[in-house]
């Protein structure tokens, strides 16, 4: 995969804001329409949020898993082309992270991951020196609550690299990816219990690619599994071609259907969780090599697709993700200034806010504001904190509220437009959320 610099992905357009200003010689009136029906309802519906930053080795190519309330992330390349070892938990109820105990095998990059119960597993995947490339064919099991990892069962399909892994019920899923002699389609089950894989049907065939794929991704959704996007090999044209499709694996059936392709790019390395019953997808690398930052939701019941809100930080790829409760979360991957950005993702940040209803009461004077405002709070607000978003959800400013019953509000980093704010206590409970306008 080639570093260059490349465009950014499709803009998200916001058109439930219907904002419109009308300018004359005298003064300037800003009519806000549309977005004061239901002032108290619905408002945003998700938002990224930046959160601690990944302390680890790795700057990417990670691997990581969902254990329960915790994620995980292990191996991947370091800021000196070093193959890591390290191991990382992440608490999002602390937003803190902390060193477990190293994997005890070689480090890599490209490696599955898939969790059963309170069980991790970590397997494949490959590295290079300077004489060539390398690619591994075990998997870990790594104990949530005794933090010991144990060698289990190699993969019976071989060594290989840029694979995906999933889990339903008691089984992991491993497929596809690729080595130093070409590209793989085949997909296989691990047992839990009796520590059995089992070879089942093969991923099938788009565009002549003979269902050959890699570096794409994976993930399940209730008894189902999802594959999608990568490259393959294209028997027509003999060349590498990048896909946008999307399909479904039912284990029951032992069968492939495929599903409506990803309406954008094709990419490499995107990242890809479920929560719920629908699935995210985005960012990851297209032809010419352009890094993308778009963001995608994929509703299981009804085979849809839909546009959310970009990436909150810069384009990205060969990144790693996973998904805890109702909330997503992203490890900057390669994005030209390797950096060590972890995003959290919320679809339904703004779900359901409603003034009328809040804990503490917030007013702001004057709302609409040019330069300033005052904020007047009532209500027990120790250890309390006022977070500001933009309405592309991302946070533009955070004040230490207290004991403080009056707060002076500058607009400097504001820009004009409308606003949204949280007021949350220690334990990260809203207290009281609005909207502001910045004239």
């Amino acid at each position: 995969l080639g570093r260059k610099a490349g465009g950014k992905g499709i803009n998200k357009h916001f058109p439930n804001f219907a904002t419109h200003y009308i300018y004359s010689d005298m003064k300037k009136i800003l009519i806000i329409t549309g977005f004061l029906i239901g002032l108290a309802g619905m408002a945003r519906a998700d938002m990224w949020t930046r959160k601690a930053d990944f302390p680890g080795l790795a700057e990417h190519i990670f691997t990581g898993l969902c254990i329960g309330s915790k994620g995980y992330i292990a191996f991947g390349e370091g800021t000196t082309n070093e193959w890591v070892q390290d191991f990382w938990e992440y608490d999002p109820a602390t937003n803190a992270w902390t060193q477990k105990a190293m994997v005890p095998t070689q480090g890599r990059a490209g490696g599955i991951a898939f969790a059963i119960g309170t069980k991790g597993y970590f397997g494949t995947g490959g590295w290079l020196d300077g004489f060539g490339s390398y690619y591994l064919n075990d998997l870990w099991e790594y104990d949530q609550n005794t933090n010991v990892w144990t060698y289990m069962e190699s993969f019976d399909g071989g060594a290989r690299g840029g694979a995906i892994g999933f889990s339903i019920g008691t089984k992991g899923y491993v497929g596809l990816g690729g080595w130093n002699h070409g590209y793989f389609s085949d997909l296989w089950s691990w047992n839990q219990t009796s520590g059995v894989w089992t070879q089942l049907a093969d991923f099938p065939a788009a565009n002549f690619s003979g269902g050959h794929r890699t570096v794409g991704v994976g993930f399940s959704i209730g008894t189902k599994g999802y594959l999608g996007m990568g490259s393959g090999y294209d028997t027509i044209t003999h060349n590498d071609t990048l896909f946008h499709d999307f399909w479904e694996y039912d284990p029951l059936q032992n069968s492939w259907v495929r599903k409506a392709d990803l309406p954008a790019g094709v990419r490499v390395t995107p990242v890809g969780f479920s929560i719920g019953n629908k699935g995210y997808i985005g960012m990851g690398s297209g032809n010419p090599n352009i890094i993308y930052n778009d963001f995608w939701e994929w509703d299981q019941a009804t085979d849809t697709w839909t546009q959310k809100i970009n990436y909150g930080g810069n384009d990205t790829c060969v990144t790693t993700c996973f998904s805890i409760g109702n909330k997503g979360y992203v490890a900057q991957g390669w994005d030209r200034n390797h950096v060590k950005e972890f995003w959290e993702y919320d679809p339904d940040a703004w779900a359901g806010i409603n003034e009328t209803t809040n804990p503490i009461k917030t007013t702001f004077s004057p709302n609409p504001f040019t330069a300033q405002t005052t904020i007047t709070i009532a209500g027990n607000t120790s250890n309390a904190s006022l977070h500001i978003f933009n309405i592309h959800g991302q946070k533009v400013k955070t004040i230490a509220v207290g004991n403080k019953r009056e707060i002076v509000l500058n607009r400097e980093g504001m820009p004009q437009g409308v606003y949204f704010y949280e007021v949350k206590n220690s334990d990260n409970l809203v207290l009281s959320s609005g909207k502001m306008v910045v004239e």
